[in-house]
Formats: C-alpha cells, structure tokens, sequence
C-alpha cells in the first residue's frame, strides 16, 4: 500500500479519520519510527559488491546498512570468519587466512589486506525505505504487509505517546470522584497497550535464517 493509505488506517486506529487532532507531521513521525522498530523482526535483506582500493583493508559500507550478516570474496567464493574481537586472541594476518569486523562504524576491517581492484560481496540487513516527508502520499512501502498491523500500532502509539506528555503538562486529567479512581492519563496508558499489541503482532512474523558469518 501507499503511504496515503497507511497513515489514513493510523488515524482511523486513533480515532480520528479526518486527522483532527492528530497532525499529519505527528503520523509521519510515526509511521517513520516503525520502519525502524521492526527491523528486529522483519529485517530487509540486501547485497552489495565492494572493491579494494589501495589500502585493500578498509571498506565503507552503505549507508542504509543496520547490520553486516555474511562476507564472501568475489574472486574464489569464499566466505571469510567475522573477527573475535576478545582479549588473548590474535587475529589472522595470512591474506588466505583473512577476517573481518565492523570497525570503527560505518567501516569495514579486514585483517590482511586485498589486492587493489578485488572485489568483496556484502550480505546486510538494511534500514526500509521510509516516505521523505508527510506529503510524501505515493511513497509505496516496502515493508511486506505481514508487518503492516503491527506497524500501525507502533505509530499509533508514537501519536499517542506525544499528546499524552501534553495532557501531563497540563493536568487535564489530575481529578478526583467519590466512584473509584481515575486513570490520571488514560492517553499514556493507551500508548502502553498499543506497544505490548505491537510486540505481540512482531512475535507472530515469519522467522528468517541469518546468513552464517
């Protein structure tokens, strides 16, 4: 579905499908944070091939990258060990004896260096593309819609979580009646059971193999 389409389910999951009290830049917030909140369960798996400049040791990887699975060199097909970075172990220095680890961040390091020009194969889990902005309404998602339920609720508690550190501040709901005690901010404790429904919805995702590193 469209972005248009999935924010309007966001509203209408709110209660307010004409988007009254809850602002459009309130639901992009939202819907943004729950691409990256599934990402645990529901990653986005992605490749790309990487050649060696002249130092042949330190690769940048990609920018949409939120974790590295696998490492294979092009040129024989071999899969290389991620390092152990651990005290009293040593890491291999033989170029046929390579390794690698994601070191500093957003660089890849191996332990012996590569000739100029050879190519490395990455296997990633990357971030989902998300709408640029609230008038992005064409912006297909990517995410499968297995996810869309609990993406939903995920935003929603995001809405949820915003308007009810409003009605802290002003005390709205600071009241008391003779029939029992009133929840003080029935918008917090909304937004707390659309996050445990959207954790329960992502334990029922598919599970997915993790490459071998």
């Amino acid at each position: 579905m469209n972005y248009s389409e999935f924010s309007l389910k966001v509203l209408r999951l709110l209660d307010d499908p004409d988007g009254a009290i809850y602002g459009e830049e309130l639901v992009w917030d939202g819907v943004c944070g729950a691409h990256e909140a599934v990402m645990p369960y529901i990653p986005k798996f992605s490749m790309v091939t990487l050649t060696s400049g002249s130092d042949g040791d330190s690769f940048a990887l990609p920018s949409n990258l939120y974790s590295v699975q696998s490492i294979q060199v092009v040129e024989t097909g071999r899969f290389i060990p991620k390092a152990t970075l651990a005290p009293l172990t040593v890491r291999s220095i033989a170029q046929d004896d390579n390794d690698w680890s994601e070191y500093p961040q957003g660089y890849l390091s191996l332990s012996a260096p590569l000739d100029e020009g050879d190519e490395l194969k990455i296997y990633y889990f990357a971030y989902w593309n998300k709408p640029a902005s609230e008038t992005d309404l064409t912006f297909v998602i990517e995410v499968p819609l297995a996810a869309s339920i609990g993406m939903q609720l995920y935003a929603a508690s995001q809405c949820l979580l915003a308007k009810s550190s409003n009605s802290a501040n002003i005390r709205q709901f600071n009241i008391r009646v003779d029939s029992g005690t009133p929840e003080h901010n029935p918008l917090k404790v909304q937004a707390e059971v659309y996050r445990h429904l959207f954790y329960q919805e992502m334990k029922m995702m598919p599970p997915y193999v993790k490459v071998g590193q």
